[in-house]
């Protein structure tokens, strides 16, 4: 009989060892079992402990059994994932510190497998950063991979703790009497880019010393900051109340003059100088302590009021004040040196030239030389109107001021008449002029501006023969000082001796009468071309009959001007024709040539026509007569017209 032996099928999770393996069996008969058989199939896989996740044969063969024939049917072995957790460990870490490196653990790893045998690891990463702060913090596990297990994952907490912060009260000071200063603190162990301002509250700094506290050491506490990211602790510092002993002024001043240099607390030499009409003056000191005394000149003087009133002599006056602290020891010296000058004087030397220059010219620079004594500042010179003054004989300005205040060495200066006033004779006083001092003249010499001269050049002008005149006009050359023909008293007037009839030729014009008080002419003659016009003869048109004599030839003319015909011209055309007594009927040209006029530019016209035309002829039968029965007579004709020794033949 036939009995099918099939193997069962199996499964296993993967890493377990294999289960038993059976078979079923089909077509027993007559109450025959497996246990029939003589010799049992054996039932194998090619799974082993070890196998991937996957299907796996499970075959049976080698039955035995004389009654049966036995055939076989293969059945497969699943080998299924195994389960594997993987466990985020938890991490700690400081506020402000960067991330500790991330790692798991692993449970369920079976048949000797590791983290290596993971196909893809998995990656681990948490929500905090290295400025997140105080707290815990998740750090997940994901993205692991592994076909023969079933990967689940735990999570794990980074917990961020307080870091350390130090809060130190500054060391201070202030002197005795003085209100406290401004208390501060420093901080050392902020991380993460953070500074006082992050902190939540803002830490109380006191002292227990007061405006009035003693001199001595004062305890400087902080307290009371608060920082959810930090653990926070204090260190005291210390105010110290030192005695005073300023003897500085805050300020000097002096009712006349200036300081110089400028008042400042630690500078204690100055100088002033005033002018000789200031005879005295006061100073008024100003302590940096209130508490402080003050003596000028001997004398004490409240801080902040004006002494009496110091005389000055000329020269120098030195002025003491004497600062006291108020320790009773301590003291310091200022001291102004004030010069009271001596009365100011402008004195002059040289000895001024007549100048001379044309107009539109400045002239040439005579000078004399300035010096001063006991100035109060510089010398200020003006010259007369016309003139311009300079100190460098460069540049020449209608003021100029020499040196300043004190002592002026002696100078130069130079002084020209301008280039821009008008011809003529010029003088006045130069003045001399300072604060305090006594103004000073220099007269000038009588200076002389000559008139320029101005070239008027006619125009070059042309016009045609028989025309009017054009338009007559005159260039100029040297105008100065922005002049132009309009700044002239009277125009030029001018004129040609040509006329609307002058013949063909070239004619003078000319400028006069020109006038200015700045200028003085030159003329220069321009001319006036007259050229020729155009003239045009053309024969006339004529007509003959045959035969007959040629008529007299005529022209016709174009262009005549100025009253002209054709007996003005010097040489009169000649007209000709081809056609004789003779011509036959036609038309032949007549054509005129040879016109002569300086006046004209000659051109001839269309060749005239000279017609021919037919004359007339009567041709007439002549009688005839015959005898009656004889042939008839020659016939003939008789002619009247033939003209030119024209016959019938």
């Amino acid at each position: 009989a036939v009995l099918t032996v099939t193997a069962t099928d199996k499964t296993k999770v993967y890493g377990d060892v294999n289960p038993a393996l059976t078979a079923t069996y089909s077509g027993f008969v007559n109450g025959d079992t497996a246990t029939s058989l003589t010799t049992v199939p054996t039932i194998t896989t090619t799974a082993v402990t070890g196998s991937p996740v996957g299907l796996y044969p499970i075959t049976a063969s080698g039955a035995v059994n004389t009654n049966y024939t036995i055939s076989y049917v293969a059945g497969n072995l699943n080998v299924t994932t195994a389960s594997l957790i993987i466990t985020a460990n938890d991490q700690t870490k400081t506020y402000g510190s960067v991330n500790p490196t991330l790692t798991v653990g692993y449970s369920g790893f079976v048949n000797g497998d590791t983290a290596i045998s993971l196909t893809t690891a998995p990656t681990i990463t948490t929500t905090a950063v290295t400025g997140s702060p105080v707290g815990p913090y998740p750090i997940t596990a994901s993205g692991a991979v592994n076909t023969n297990y079933t990967i689940s994952y735990v999570a794990g907490n980074l917990n961020v703790t307080t870091a350390s912060l130090t809060v130190t009260a500054d060391n201070q000071s202030k002197a005795f009497g003085a209100a406290n200063p401004i208390l501060t603190v420093s901080y050392v162990g902020f991380v993460n880019g953070d500074t006082s301002t992050n902190l939540t509250t803002q830490p109380t700094i006191t002292t227990t010393a007061v405006t009035g506290s003693a001199v001595g050491t004062y305890p400087i506490t902080a307290s009371g900051a608060v920082a959810s990211n930090y653990v926070i602790s204090y260190i005291p510092g210390v105010l110290t109340v030192t005695a005073l002993s300023d003897a500085s002024l805050a300020n000097l001043s002096i009712s006349q003059g200036a300081l110089t240099p400028t008042f400042a607390t630690a500078t204690t030499a100055y100088i002033a100088t005033v002018a000789n009409a200031i005879t005295s003056l006061t100073v008024t000191p100003t302590s940096t302590d209130a508490n402080a005394t003050i003596t000028v000149n001997g004398t004490v003087v409240t801080s902040g009021n004006a002494s009496g009133v110091i005389n000055l002599a000329v020269g120098i006056n030195t002025i003491t004040t004497i600062v006291t602290a108020q320790d009773g020891t301590t003291t310091e010296t200022y001291t102004v040196t004030v010069t009271r000058t001596a009365a100011a004087a402008i004195v002059t030397t040289g000895t001024l030239s007549a100048l001379t220059t044309t107009y539109g010219t400045a002239s040439t620079s005579t000078s004399f030389n300035v010096s001063g004594t006991d100035m109060l500042e510089g010398i200020v010179v003006t010259p007369p109107s016309e003139f311009e003054v300079s100190t460098d004989n460069t540049t020449f300005t209608n003021t100029v001021t020499i040196g300043a205040a004190g002592v002026i060495a002696s100078t130069p200066v130079y002084i020209r008449l301008k280039g821009t006033i008008l011809a003529g004779s010029y003088s006045g006083n130069i003045v001399l002029t300072s604060n305090g001092a006594a103004t000073v003249n220099v007269p000038t010499v009588s200076s002389t501006v000559n008139k320029a001269v101005l070239t008027v050049t006619g125009d070059d002008q042309s016009k045609t023969y028989g025309s009017a005149n054009p338009a007559l006009t005159a260039s100029y050359s040297g105008f100065v000082n922005g002049d132009d023909e309009t700044s002239l008293t009277t125009t030029a007037t001018i004129t040609t001796t040509a006329v609307a009839g002058s013949a063909v030729g070239v004619y003078p014009i000319t400028a006069s009468g020109a006038a200015s008080a700045n200028y003085t002419f030159n003329y220069i003659a321009g001319t006036l071309t007259v050229t020729p016009v155009a003239l045009t003869i053309t024969a006339d048109d004529q007509s003959k009959t045959y035969g007959s004599a040629n008529p007299a030839l005529t022209a016709s003319y174009t262009g005549f001007v100025n009253g002209d015909t054709a007996a003005s011209l010097t040489t009169a055309p000649t007209i000709t024709t081809t056609a004789v007594t003779g011509s036959a009927v036609g038309s032949y040209p007549i054509s005129a040539s040879g016109a002569v006029s300086s006046n004209y530019t000659i051109s001839y016209g269309i060749d005239g026509i000279l017609t021919v035309t037919p004359v007339a002829l009567t041709i007439t039968a002549d009688d005839q007569s015959k005898t009656y029965g004889s042939a008839n007579p020659v016939l003939t004709a008789s002619y009247a017209g033939f003209v030119n020794g024209d016959t019938a033949a």
